[in-house]
């Protein structure tokens, strides 16, 4: 059993969460042009969804990917928001592999039986690394504060990281964080010495957070402590550290859409008595209570004094529309760009001590198949481990023959080459090839080929549909034209196409797949939209096979104890805007400790990986404009009695009543509260029975609780 251990990162804003409220708004919005019961409906404030990146550490065992073990990293976005990363939301799987076993010591010289060597003496254990979390205040580190990340060795083993065991300090700050980099390759391991003690292993466990006195809007919760049972596991027992890493608090309001435009003129009305005209005057509103980003106050009244303008005296609706940092979504954009990895030999140098292989990522801009060196957007190394130090010469030992050197064990390899629209993928995409390097030459040749799975670009999606027409606009006086009518609703967004998914299992050694084990990898396209490769959508399937086992070498001499292996650093800083990261975001350095000063210098820093913020998404298209509407009729009011000021659960209503002598079904209500709920609450009006009209103030808070300020709402029917 391995642990894993899941980081969030890029908390990334969405507006205007879809819920019941605004699918009820549609509805209503529906029935009115069709005659009925109609409802208007004033929004005010905005609903925040976070997404965030989330990675996945584990052991990973020998075998196909890692022939001496290592480090299987896998990353992904957490869509279902539960804290974890799902099988069905895992995007990149990457491998960090231990290097191999150095060669035997030389055999000692044949002779009399000599004394027993003495035995080696202990290895020192590792100090464990601890974590520690504190509150960070805005100000130059965050901006809208957030955490300070405090790293160390536990010197004098007290269990509690004191100020001057503080080798490395970053900050995560609300709403900005981004996804945790790639782990850094495993150091080199010493050769066996006899009967050292192995130091025990640090291990983290993460786990989500819930809403609560440690974490106000729900986080990661890391416990840390050393493996003395050697299992793999952090029991509650060698639990030496408990910290708390919180999400940011809620993003500020998206910016409204584009206005629609002017509707036609409506027909001239029948004689009768002047109608009242329905005027909307739009004024700038400053940052403040009501925007915290400034916007538009929205005001609504009837022409009483038929002056063609809407004074203070006759408005009897507002609202506003704050600006936010994200505009709404847009209509359907082209097809995504494939995303590219090549995979070279790296010489021995600065980035591989040894040699290894640099591996290139990056999205495929030009279109032409292949990841061209402008196109990658970032460089990891894969190193091969030093060999190691020779043995001394053991005792002489009795007369005997050497046995026969075990042969080498064939490496796994894996090509990536880009698969061109046609039978294999509809809309193209990339071809893996996996087998044994039987030549040892280090390259995938065609007969060493086991294995091809295919993974496709999903088809482009649907334009979406035109906007619903806008509701009946009021008549004007006799003989005059009506009003124009109201702008139509946005239209809606276009279904996306099919994503295409992969799912990789352990596959167990049998005759009939794998003999020796392996990985089974299934493929084909989301069909559902569950994210979850179910049995029915799967296309092709394949197996990575591990190679047979090598025989055993001859024994060799017993080497001298082996050193302490060097400890891993992660460095975590701020990426501000710039050529890594158009819109800022997180930097991730990671390397081995090689002078054991608890502090990744720049020259142990062995792979650096960029975690960017999105770009601002593009406004939404505006809808159709709708039809003039019949001559309008004089108002009728009420006032409800008092609404609100207890707590609401998140999408919950409070609700009363308004007596209105001559409403009936057939005619449009429209409420405006004495005094403004808040931020965040939604409140909208319907005649629900004969003279009666119900007035609703719904929160609209993703996951909290809140309460809207008691007020009675005024009411209008026209």
């Amino acid at each position: 059993m391995s642990s894993q251990s899941v980081f969030f990162v890029n908390p990334k804003i969405r507006i205007a969460r879809a819920s019941k409220f605004s699918a009820l708004a549609l509805l209503l919005g529906l029935a009115a042009c069709g005659g009925g019961g109609s409802e208007r409906i004033a929004a005010s404030g905005a609903v925040f969804e976070a997404r965030a990146a989330v990675a996945a550490v584990t052991v990973e065992a020998p075998g196909s990917n890692c022939p001496n073990g290592g480090t299987k990293i896998t990353s992904g976005v957490d869509v279902d928001g539960n804290g974890e990363l799902d099988a069905a939301e895992v995007t990149g799987t990457q491998y960090v592999c231990n290097g191999a076993m150095g060669p035997a010591g030389p055999a000692g010289a044949t002779g009399a039986t000599g004394a027993t060597g003495a035995t080696g003496e202990t290895g020192a254990s590792g100090l464990t690394t601890l974590v520690s979390v504190g509150d960070e205040p805005a100000g130059s580190n965050c901006a809208i504060g957030g955490k300070q990340v405090n790293v160390g060795l536990d010197v004098n083993l007290n269990g509690v990281l004191d100020p001057d065991e503080i080798t490395s300090t970053s900050h995560i700050c609300n709403g900005t964080a981004g996804a945790t980099g790639a782990t850094g390759a495993t150091g080199p391991a010493g050769a066996t010495g006899a009967s050292g003690a192995n130091g025990f292993n640090s291990l983290i466990s993460t786990s989500a957070e819930p809403a609560g006195s440690n974490c106000t809007y729900g986080g990661i919760k890391m416990v840390s402590g050393l493996d003395s049972d050697a299992n793999g596991v952090l029991g509650a027992a060698e639990v030496s550290s408990v910290q708390y890493v919180c999400t940011g608090s809620p993003g500020a309001t998206g910016a409204t859409g584009a206005t629609g435009a002017a509707g036609a003129t409506g027909a001239a009305g029948t004689d009768g008595s002047n109608g009242l005209t329905a005027l909307v005057s739009v004024i700038d509103e400053a940052a403040g209570t009501n925007c915290a980003n400034g916007g538009k106050q929205v005001n609504v009244g009837l022409d009483v004094n038929l002056n063609g303008v809407l004074d203070s005296g006759e408005i009897t609706s507002s609202s506003y529309v704050c600006n936010g940092a994200t505009g709404a979504a847009g209509t359907n954009g082209s097809n995504g760009l494939t995303a590219l990895v090549s995979m070279t030999d790296e010489a021995a140098g600065a980035n591989c001590t040894n040699g290894g292989k640099q591996v290139n990522v990056g999205l495929d801009v030009n279109l032409n198949g292949v990841l061209d060196s402008g196109e990658i957007a970032s460089t990891s190394y894969i190193c091969n481990g030093a060999t190691g130090a020779a043995g001394a010469d053991g005792a002489a030992g009795a007369d005997g023959a050497a046995g026969a050197a075990g042969a080498n064990g064939l490496a796994s390899l894996i090509s990536v080459t880009p698969e061109a629209a046609g039978a294999n993928c509809p809309n193209g995409g990339s071809k893996v090839d996996a087998g044994l390097d039987t030549s040892a030459n280090g390259v995938l040749d065609a007969g060493e080929i086991t294995s091809t799975v295919y993974v496709c670009n999903g088809a482009a999606g649907a334009d979406g549909a035109d906007g619903a027409a806008g509701a009946d606009g009021a008549d004007g006086a006799d003989g005059a034209a009506g009003a124009d009518g109201a702008t139509g609703g946005t239209g809606a967004t276009g279904a996306d196409g099919l994503n295409s998914l992969i799912a990789i299992t352990k596959e167990a050694p049998n005759v009939a797949t794998c003999e020796y084990g392996g990985s089974k990898m299934e493929s084909g396209l989301d069909a559902d939209g569950n994210r979850t490769l179910d049995a029915g959508e799967i296309s092709s399937t394949q197996y990575v096979c591990n190679g047979a086992p090598g025989a055993t070498g001859a024994t060799g001499a017993t080497g001298a104890p082996g050193a302490n292996g060097l400890n891993s650093l992660i460095s975590i800083t701020q990426e501000p805007a710039g050529a890594s990261c158009a819109y800022g975001g997180i930097k991730t350095a990671v390397g081995l400790d090689t002078n054991r000063n608890g502090t990744l210098d720049p020259l142990e820093i062995t792979s650096t990986q960029y975690v960017c913020n999105g770009a601002t998404g593009a406004t939404g298209a505006t809808g159709a404009t709708g039809p003039a509407g019949p001559a309008g009729s004089g108002a009728l009011s009420g006032t409800t009695g008092t609404i609100g000021g207890g707590a609401l659960a998140n999408d919950a209503c409070a609700s009363g009543t308004a007596t209105v002598t001559g409403a009936t079904a057939s005619m449009v209500a429209d409420a405006s509260p004495a005094t403004y709920p808040g931020n965040g609450f939604m409140w909208f009006a319907y005649v629900s029975a004969a003279n009666t009209v119900t007035v609703k103030v719904c929160n609209l808070f993703a996951g909290q609780n809140a309460v809207p300020t008691a007020s009675v709402y005024n009411v209008r029917v026209y």
